[in-house]
C-alpha cells in the first residue's frame, strides 16, 4: 500500500510490527535503542512496547547500566508466548517445522510421501457423507494415500484430518 494513502490505524499497526520485529532480531534492547535505530519518537516507541508487554509478546528483563541518567529497561521478545507452524507439501515429501516467535526452529520433520491420486471413494464420501452404509470416522481420513503423521513438540502426534 502507498504510504500516502495509509490510515492512522495502518501506520500504528505497521510501526507495532516493525518494533516487534526489531526486538526479535536484536535480542535484548531498550526503548531508546529502538527509537534511535528506527527513527521513531521515544514516546511512540514506549507506547508500542507497553502494548506489546500487555499482550505478552515482550518482556522486561531488568535494566541496562546507567549512562548518566535513568537506567533504561531491558526488553526482549517473550519467545514462548506463541509458536508458528509451517507446512510444505511437495510431490515427494511433506515437511513440518515448529518455531517460536523469534523464528528459532524448535522442531522439524520431513516424511517421504510420493504423490498419489485421489481414491475413488473420497469424492463419493464427500458428496454423500458415507460410502454405502459405512460412515468414515477418525482415525480414518479421506485422502488416506498421502496422509502422514508427525511427531511434534512434547511428543504429541499431529495428524492430517479433513475438517467437516
Amino acid at each position: 500500500m502507498d504510504k500516502k494513502n495509509e490510515t492512522n490505524m495502518e501506520v500504528k499497526k505497521r510501526n507495532r510490527n516493525r518494533v516487534f520485529r526489531y526486538i526479535c532480531s536484536h535480542g535484548t534492547v531498550s526503548n531508546p535503542d529502538i527509537s534511535y535505530a528506527m527513527q521513531m519518537s521515544l514516546p511512540t516507541v514506549t507506547q508500542i512496547t507497553k502494548e506489546l508487554i500487555g499482550d505478552g509478546l515482550v518482556e522486561e528483563n531488568g535494566e541496562f547500566q546507567s549512562t548518566g541518567g535513568r537506567r533504561a529497561k531491558a526488553l526482549s521478545a517473550a519467545v514462548n508466548a506463541g509458536q508458528a507452524v509451517g507446512l510444505d507439501i511437495t510431490k515427494n515429501h511433506i515437511s513440518l517445522v515448529l518455531s517460536n516467535l523469534t523464528g528459532e526452529i524448535l522442531k522439524h520433520g520431513r516424511v517421504y510421501k510420493p504423490y498419489v491420486g485421489i481414491c475413488g471413494s473420497d469424492p463419493h464420501y464427500y458428496e454423500t457423507g458415507a460410502i454405502g452404509d459405512y460412515v468414515v470416522k477418525p482415525p480414518f481420513v479421506l485422502g488416506h494415500e498421502p496422509v502422514a503423521s508427525f511427531l511434534g513438540a512434547g511428543g504429541k502426534i499431529f495428524y492430517s484430518l479433513r475438517a467437516k
